[in-house]
């Protein structure tokens, strides 16, 4: 089994990483559209971190697992 996230990292007040992950992002998802979003999402300050608000986006990833189960 595959699962797939985008982790969009930004910079708070502090120049610290933070996080946000989003599952099962649309496959066809293009740069200017995750840039977009991200400036999106700060310009809303809408996440506070524990340094204070999103300040910039940083960079993003999309990373997909695969899950093998193995029986006994």
């Amino acid at each position: 089994m595959e699962k797939t996230k985008l982790i969009m990292q930004f910079l708070d007040a502090a120049n610290r990483a933070y996080n946000i992950s989003v599952d099962n992002p649309r496959a066809d998802l293009t740069q200017e559209e995750i840039h977009q979003a991200m400036t999106g999402l700060v310009g809303l300050n809408a996440f506070v971190s524990r340094n204070g608000l999103l300040t910039t986006p940083s960079k993003a990833n999309i990373v997909t697992t695969s899950t093998t189960e193995i029986e006994f």
